[in-house]
């Protein structure tokens, strides 16, 4: 006889829905590979050319061809994709070890390493190369990491540190400002 263990599964006739557990009828659709909870709405295609929902009677993914509207564009927002306000996309790092990417994913990355945070890509037009890197580094298990940020721009090199007080180096210069890295 094999011991017990701690696990999660849901009881006998009930399936994992959603977080929850449910009667078999009461399940979504699985649709290229994802699943969708009953009357569930979702777009599909590259450019958003479909508009999908989860039929809860016959567990089948009904499909209407559609597009964004105006002033919208599609693209994944928060891992989900879908028409959404045409705006510039915000990648933040903020305290240790908090990330949020440009479709608004919230990651925390623990570990002494140097990270890129975001960089360009040949797809994007006519933009300037350029990439940003941060280095977290624990100091001692008590304090709150190291953190050195470096940005390389139309071939500058600009770095900031939280090691130097008051300074940013631009290419082999450094100059006297005031910045506080969190």
């Amino acid at each position: 006889m094999l011991p017990c263990v701690e696990s999660c599964q849901c009881n006998r006739g009930y399936l994992l829905s959603g977080g929850s557990c449910v009667p078999q009828s009461e399940c979504g659709c699985l649709h290229q590979g994802s699943y969708y909870l009953p009357k569930e709405n979702f777009w599909t295609g590259e450019q958003c050319q479909e508009k999908c929902v989860c039929q809860p009677n016959s567990k089948k993914v009904m499909c209407t061809q559609s597009h964004c509207r105006e002033g919208g564009v599609c693209k994944a927002l928060n891992g989900v994709l879908g028409c959404h306000l045409d705006s510039p996309g915000v990648c933040i790092t903020k305290g240790y070890p908090h990330y949020t990417t440009f479709d608004g994913r919230n990651f925390d990355i623990n570990g002494n390493c140097t990270y890129l945070l975001t960089s360009h890509c040949p797809s994007w037009g006519g933009l300037e190369d350029f990439n940003v890197e941060v280095q977290k580094q624990m100091k001692d298990v008590s304090s709150v990491s190291f953190c050195h940020i470096k940005m390389t721009v139309a071939g500058y090199s600009i770095e900031l540190s939280n090691d130097w007080s008051n300074k940013v180096k631009v290419g082999t210069f450094i100059y006297l400002i005031y910045i506080k890295l969190l």
